[in-house]
C-alpha cells in the first residue's frame, strides 16, 4: 500500500462513494490504468479550454508564458485523444451558447474589479492541520482574484447533462438562470433571467451573492461544489471556517446530442459562500479519510484482519489490470466504476 502525496476534492468523493475503487486508484502498490474519459467529462474539459483561453486573452492580450492558455494547448492537455473530434465541436457549441447568454460578459465585469491579475487554472498544494496530523491537499482553482472591495473570489464552471436523454435541472439557490437561445429559436423558459425562489440577492463586498443560502444548501451538487471550493479557499490561505470568500459556479445544464439534437442549454449563476459549520464537518471527513489511509485499518466497517484481506485482494486486482491483454483492458474500461 502506497501513501498518496495528497488528497483532493475528487479523491474525497471517491473515498466516500466507493472505497474499493479509491484503494485501487490511489493506494495500490501497482497503479491500475486510468479509466477512459467519458464524453460528458470531455465536453466540460473542452468548454474549459475555450472559456479560459478567451478570458486570459481578453484580459492580458496573450495566452501567457509558453502559450499555456492557448485553447489548443488546454484542450489537448484535458481531453483524451479518443474524444477529441467530438469534444472539440461540442465544447465550441457550449462556449458559443454561454457567450450568447451574456454570462461571459458578466464574468468579464467581475474580473474587471480585480485589484491584481486574476489567476487562471493553477495547481496549489499545502497541508491542513487535523486530529491525525497534517493532511496534504491539492486543488486546481479555475479562477481566483481579489476585487477592489477586498473580496476574495473563487470561480468555477460545471457542464451537466449535455449527453443525457432527460436533462439536468439547475441546482437551487442561483442568483440568476438564463436561456442560451433567443426568441426566434424557441420560447423563453418560465424562469429565464430570474433568481431562484429561495434566493435573496444582495451585495457582499461589492459583488451580488445569495444572502440567504450557502453553497452547501443548494442540493447534492451544491454539497460537492462546497467541498471543492472550501478546500481551494483553505489552500489559498483562508482559515478553516472563514465565511469571507465568495464562491461562484456557472452551471451549464441541458440535454441532447451534438449531431441529431443540439442541446438547449441554460446557465445558472451561483454566487454565495460556504458556511463555517460545513467547513468544520468537511475537515472531520478529511480527517477520517486520512486516518483510514495512514493507520493500517482502511476498511473500518470490518475487523482489522478482514480489512487487510480485502486490501490484499484489491492489490492483486491492480496487478491483473496492469497487464496489457484484451481481458484486462476490457475489465478496466467497462467494469470499474462508481
Amino acid at each position: 500500500m502506497r501513501l498518496p502525496e495528497y488528497v483532493s476534492p475528487s479523491s474525497l468523493h471517491k473515498f466516500e462513494d466507493n472505497k474499493d475503487e479509491f484503494y485501487l486508484k490511489y493506494l495500490a502498490d501497482v497503479r491500475a490504468p486510468r479509466m477512459k474519459q467519458t464524453r460528458p467529462m470531455s465536453v466540460g474539459s473542452a468548454f474549459d479550454a475555450y472559456v479560459k483561453s478567451f478570458l486570459h486573452f481578453s484580459l492580458f492580450g496573450n495566452y501567457g508564458k509558453d502559450d499555456a492558455y492557448h485553447p489548443d494547448k488546454i484542450f489537448e492537455s484535458q481531453v483524451e485523444e479518443h474524444n477529441r473530434d467530438w469534444a472539440r465541436a461540442a465544447g465550441a457549441y457550449v462556449f458559443k451558447r454561454y457567450k450568447d447568454s451574456g454570462c461571459l460578459a458578466d464574468i468579464m465585469f467581475e474580473l474587471g474589479t480585480s485589484v491584481g491579475k486574476p489567476r487562471f487554472e493553477f495547481s496549489i498544494q499545502d497541508f491542513v492541520e487535523s486530529k491525525v496530523g497534517q493532511i496534504p491537499l491539492l486543488g486546481k482553482p479555475d479562477i481566483y482574484f481579489t476585487n477592489n472591495n477586498g473580496a476574495r473570489v473563487i470561480l468555477d464552471w460545471k457542464v451537466n447533462g449535455f449527453c443525457s436523454g432527460t436533462g439536468v435541472s439547475p441546482a437551487k439557490g442561483y442568483i440568476k438562470v438564463r436561456d442560451t437561445w433567443n426568441g426566434m429559436e424557441a420560447k423563453a423558459s418560465r424562469n429565464n433571467n430570474v433568481a431562484h425562489p429561495d434566493c435573496v440577492v444582495g451585495l457582499f463586498q461589492g459583488l451580488k451573492i445569495n444572502k440567504t443560502m450557502f453553497l452547501e444548501d443548494c442540493g447534492p451538487a451544491g454539497v460537492e461544489w462546497a467541498d471543492q471550493l472550501a478546500i481551494y479557499a483553505w489552500l489559498l490561505g483562508e482559515p478553516v471556517g472563514s465565511e469571507n470568500v465568495i464562491v461562484g459556479i456557472d452551471q451549464i445544464v441541458g440535454c441532447g446530442n451534438m449531431i441529431q439534437d443540439p442541446p438547449k442549454l441554460r446557465v445558472a449563476n451561483h454566487r454565495t459562500r460556504v458556511s463555517a459549520g460545513f467547513q468544520n464537518q468537511l475537515l472531520e471527513r478529511l480527517t477520517y479519510m486520512w486516518g483510514c489511509i495512514t493507520d493500517g485499518h482502511f476498511f473500518k466497517n470490518m475487523p482489522l484482519e478482514a480489512s487487510q484481506k480485502r486490501c490484499q485482494g484489491i492489490e492483486e486486482l491492480a496487478v491483473s489490470l496492469s497487464q496489457d491483454d484484451p481481458m484486462s483492458r476490457f475489465i478496466n474500461d467497462c467494469c470499474r466504476g462508481d
